[in-house]
């Protein structure tokens, strides 16, 4: 079952693809600069080990990176992930005129 952003259930939304949960991630890095991985977890609407293997499949492919401030984990994005948001949301808009959602 899909879930709206205020929790209640609804039928017609779906579940995320993985090019849109990527999006989001990085989208919201984008907007905070930088990230803890607690942050991530409240803002990304996955769970502790969905966003695990997102973060780890994101740093492999150098869409973020991690740095450390202070004894504390950070996540920050790359040029290569605000690339990818900004052919996403091309990608997208395309889509959205044949109807399709992603």
């Amino acid at each position: 079952m899909a879930y709206s952003q205020d929790g209640n259930h609804n039928k017609e939304e779906k579940y995320r693809s993985q090019a849109r949960i990527i999006a989001d991630i990085l989208e919201i890095l984008l907007k905070e600069e930088k990230a803890t991985p607690t942050r991530l977890l409240s803002k990304s609407n996955l769970s502790s080990n969905r966003l695990k293997k997102y973060l780890s499949h994101l740093e492999n492919h150098k869409l973020i990176k991690s740095i450390t401030i202070d004894n504390k984990q950070f996540y920050v994005i790359t040029n290569k992930g605000k690339n990818y948001i900004y052919e996403f949301k091309k990608f997208q808009a395309f889509s959205e005129i044949f109807g399709i959602t992603i």
